[in-house]
């Protein structure tokens, strides 16, 4: 038997146990566009950096995954978001958005574009994108952010289309090798 063997069944088990998806509670259902309403929500509490309304959007058992790498939990998300100047974007707004909807959760993959606030005697920020990915879950009820992640946007390469799983800037990869070489 292999780790995703085992892996596997404890996860289930593990998400058949939460109160979202337990099966004496049918979820509410969501519709695509009420997932993207419920997102924009979100980012648009994050523009005006309402800590109270982004609290009440996610899940305690959040995790938010920066493009650094860093992955916080909510009460290191909201600490991060109250801390320094507020508010602090100029401009955020997603784009290109696709939502998956399944039996209590929902997926929502797509862009979205921060721009910090100018400063006085700076130039003006360069808005920074991402690809995001976020899923949103039925909590007794209430659908709440239970993951967010950003990761950079690949550069393209010349020549086509950028290489899955190439980081932006890394070389090609040689040429295969013939035995002997």
């Amino acid at each position: 038997m292999g780790r995703f063997d085992i892996l596997l069944p404890a996860a289930l088990s593990g998400l058949a146990a939460s109160t979202s998806f337990a099966a004496d509670k049918p979820a509410t259902p969501i519709t695509a566009q009420q997932a993207i309403d419920l997102q924009d929500k979100l980012l648009h509490a994050l523009y005006g950096t309402d800590v109270n309304a982004i609290s009440a959007l996610l899940s305690e058992d959040v995790t938010f995954t920066h493009p650094s790498g860093i992955a916080l939990d909510k009460k290191g998300e909201m600490n991060l978001m109250s801390t320094g100047p507020l508010p602090r974007y100029g401009k955020l707004e997603q784009s290109n958005i696709k939502a998956r909807i399944f039996p209590g959760a929902a997926v929502l993959t797509g862009d979205v574009t921060f721009t910090a606030l100018p400063k006085e005697g700076a130039p003006l920020p360069t808005p920074n994108t991402y690809r995001m990915a976020t899923a949103w879950a039925d909590e007794e009820g209430v659908w709440r952010m239970v993951s967010w992640q950003l990761v950079a946007i690949a550069k393209p390469r010349a020549g086509g289309p950028p290489r899955p799983g190439a980081a932006p800037g890394a070389a090609a990869p040689p040429a295969a090798l013939t035995p002997g070489q």
